[in-house]
């Protein structure tokens, strides 16, 4: 049996979920642009000025697409990604995608700076899409990490046991415990776990084992940051009429 995250979503597969789209570091056309697409797809839009705040709307609920320039990237952005950005797509503008930058690291998708509204709304709908299953996918290790945790010795025993495939016999020798034991734990298991029987619970353990794998091969591919080196500012846009900035500050007309 094969665990899936719910809800889970293919790569291009339409969201029912509006989601939100940050923008840092973007001149006044490239902001048009951008911001046409996501009303087109009722997406909420917002202008950050810093990648802290950036890094504060990855703790909103829906999928979240990030768009910056590649001046804006700095290897302290790319030192959070598996933190706060590995939850969410982030698309790069840049006209010179074949160079090797460290960006690259945590770029989902590179686009050229110019590009037109229409243009933009097939590659956002599959950015919101690979947001959202990312996201899902973060909810998920944190919602079983976070029953684990709940957990007595014993019962977490008897979940390495049964992730294991030991069976409750087997458990009980090993334990040094009856069977009757090992079944009253392995209940606890289940129900503090959310699950009804072994072969989910492996499964799901399974999954987020995988997920943590992941980000931590992509951790420690990471380059280091000297933390001396300061944090660019991005350049303050002049905005079309009807957006603001900064805070949860939203797209004129866009629906929330």
């Amino acid at each position: 049996m094969q665990f899936t995250p719910e809800p889970a979503y293919a790569a291009g597969q339409e969201t029912t979920e509006p989601g939100q789209l940050v923008l840092l570091g973007l001149d006044p056309q490239q902001i048009e642009a951008w911001t046409g697409a996501a009303q087109v797809l009722g997406m909420r839009c917002a202008i950050a000025l810093s990648f802290d705040e950036c890094a504060a709307y990855a703790l909103g609920v829906g999928p979240t697409v990030y768009v910056s320039t590649e001046p804006c990237f700095h290897p302290r952005m790319v030192s959070r990604a598996e933190t706060a950005f590995r939850r969410t797509a982030v698309i790069v503008l840049s006209d010179n995608p074949g160079r090797p930058p460290s960006w690259q690291l945590i770029a989902w998708d590179v686009l050229p700076c110019a590009s037109t509204r229409d243009s933009l709304i097939s590659p956002l709908t599959v950015a919101r899409a690979e947001a959202q299953r990312r996201l899902a996918e973060c909810l998920l290790v944190e919602d079983v990490r976070r029953r684990q945790a709940a957990l007595c010795d014993n019962e977490q025993r008897v979940l390495e046991a049964i992730c294991a495939g030991r069976l409750n016999k087997q458990i009980a020798s090993d334990q040094g415990v009856s069977v009757r034991t090992v079944e009253q734990r392995r209940r606890r298991v289940f129900e503090k776990m959310g699950v009804e029987s072994a072969v989910p619970l492996a499964a799901k353990m399974a999954v987020v084992e995988s997920l943590e794998q992941q980000v931590n091969h992509a951790r420690h591919a990471l380059p280091a940051t000297p933390p001396s080196v300061p944090s660019p500012s991005p350049p303050k846009p002049k905005l079309p009429p009807g957006l603001f900035q900064g805070g949860a500050t939203m797209a004129s007309g866009v629906t929330v």
